[in-house]
């Protein structure tokens, strides 16, 4: 069951990420800055938790 978990929780993270990017690119140079660093933020943290979830499986949830 914990690795089932797992494979939600990853994908999940990896929408989230590619939802993250994907609006970054819609809005190109019209993006403020701080909402770029918000963002970037947000998609190092998701790919920190996806990393440890690939590593520790069940461990990490």
């Amino acid at each position: 069951a914990g690795m089932q978990l797992v494979q939600v929780r990853l994908r999940a993270v990896d929408r989230r990420i590619d939802d993250v990017q994907g609006s970054l690119a819609r809005l190109g140079s019209n993006v403020a800055p701080d909402h770029l660093a918000a963002a970037q933020n947000e998609v190092w943290v998701l790919q920190q938790y996806a990393q440890s979830l690939r590593s520790h499986g069940a461990a990490a949830l």
